[in-house]
């Protein structure tokens, strides 16, 4: 059977069980395996300072992932999923997000997830699901396979982990359950899920529920045992609504998986353009600016190297170069950028001889720049490295004479 395959039977209670081989549960592939998470050409820039999973999980007590996301040795392996910022728009389903609120992976912060809101206002609200799934609830219930695992130490209000399930099996979403750190076991249920699933609530205070989070909350297991059949469809985070905070997550634990983010490097590109400066053609002016790095918009940093191939080398975008000889340069132009990651571009350079002229009009033949000028009299010294040539001045009409 592929990877992926899987077969589908009625545990206790009519709930689904899904299937491999070796009858580990596994995610529902669906969608998600259609997902394309792109391969890097570059090393995955990753400053890893994670909290990993606080209890060794086995695939017979913690969702795997493995099918349903390219990167896994094998379909029934636990492992870290790498998440870049190409991947993420695909993976996670941000459509919740409202205007002012923003999760971000880029160059400036390489290594995590930047999930922040502008202010308090109802548009200030972050969130994003990696949904496709079908997990019972039933074999979920350890607080151990959720954690939202951050970057330095995190401050103020926190985004809640979010379990978005069907409660009763019939392939629909109903609500979200959502845990917070501030209320221990407790999982409450979003206050747009139906009457109906409220009311099976395992407690219930009737009001606003600012002590548990809502007002109809329980543990996993006692979600359990008032929604047996209960599956998970997609899992993720909300910071929000009205909330201003600004967080750097740096994995998502689900299961025995870790989805771990990270900023994919795009190597710079080179290129440059020369030309010989109006006043001495044996001065060349570099010009960089034709580099490109599709990560500079979000911060990234050029540096860029020059080989004159005359024994002498130079820095910065824009350079200029003196040669003491005529010739053809093969010039080469190293850039680099924040990541170490390099371009190289070689030209041909070509440099003409200076020309020789005296009084601003060429001198034919001297083969060497004009040293001096000097008029004596009615007679004009040109004096260079060739020899002298003197013209003597005539009034009008008379010519001239040259020695």
């Amino acid at each position: 059977m592929p990877a992926w395959s899987r077969t589908t039977s009625r545990g206790t209670a009519g709930h689904r069980r899904v299937e491999d081989d070796d009858d580990c549960p596994l995610v529902r592939v669906g969608d998600v395996r259609e997902r394309s998470v792109s391969h890097r050409s570059e090393p995955y820039v990753k400053r890893t300072t994670s909290v990993l999973l606080t209890a060794a999980l086995t695939t017979g007590t913690a969702a795997v992932l493995a099918a349903a996301i390219p990167g896994v040795a094998s379909a029934n392996a636990c492992g870290v999923i790498p998440i870049d910022q190409n991947s993420f728009t695909t993976a996670f389903d941000t459509k919740d997000t409202r205007a002012t609120g923003h999760n971000d992976i880029k160059v400036d912060n390489p290594g995590a997830l930047r999930v922040w809101t502008e202010g308090t206002k109802s548009t200030d609200k972050a969130a994003a699901y990696y949904g496709g799934l079908d997990v019972a609830l039933a074999s979920q219930t350890a607080l151990t396979n959720y954690s939202l695992n951050y970057q330095g130490t995190p401050t103020g209000t926190l985004p809640g982990y979010q379990l978005v399930v069907d409660l009763d099996d019939d392939g629909t979403a109903d609500g979200i359950l959502i845990g917070e750190k501030a209320y221990g076991a407790n999982w409450w249920l979003s206050n747009a899920t139906p009457q109906e699933f409220k009311d099976k609530a395992p407690h219930k205070d009737g009001t606003s529920g600012a002590a548990q989070g809502g007002a109809h909350y329980g543990t996993l297991d006692e979600w359990v045992t008032a929604f047996p059949a209960a599956d998970i469809t997609a899992f993720g985070y909300s910071l929000g609504s009205g909330v201003k905070n600004d967080l750097l997550i740096d994995s998502i634990t689900f299961g025995c998986n870790v989805v771990d983010f990270g900023y994919t490097n795009t190597p710079p590109t080179a290129d440059f353009t020369w030309a010989a400066t109006a006043t001495d053609p044996s001065t060349i002016a570099f010009d960089a600016t034709p580099s490109a790095d599709v990560d500079e918009v979000n911060g990234d940093v050029l540096t860029y190297a020059w080989d004159f191939r005359d024994g002498t080398l130079g820095t910065g975008e824009k350079v200029t170069h003196k040669y003491n000889a005529p010739g053809t340069y093969a010039v080469e132009l190293t850039v680099t950028d924040r990541f170490g990651a390099t371009a190289k571009k070689l030209i041909d350079v070509v440099v003409a001889r200076p020309t020789n002229t005296a009084g601003g009009t060429p001198l034919p033949g001297t083969g060497a720049n004009v040293i001096g000028l000097a008029a004596v009299g009615g007679l004009v010294l040109a004096g260079s490295s060739a020899g002298l040539v003197a013209t003597r001045r005539r009034r009008a009409g008379s010519g001239a004479h040259a020695a």
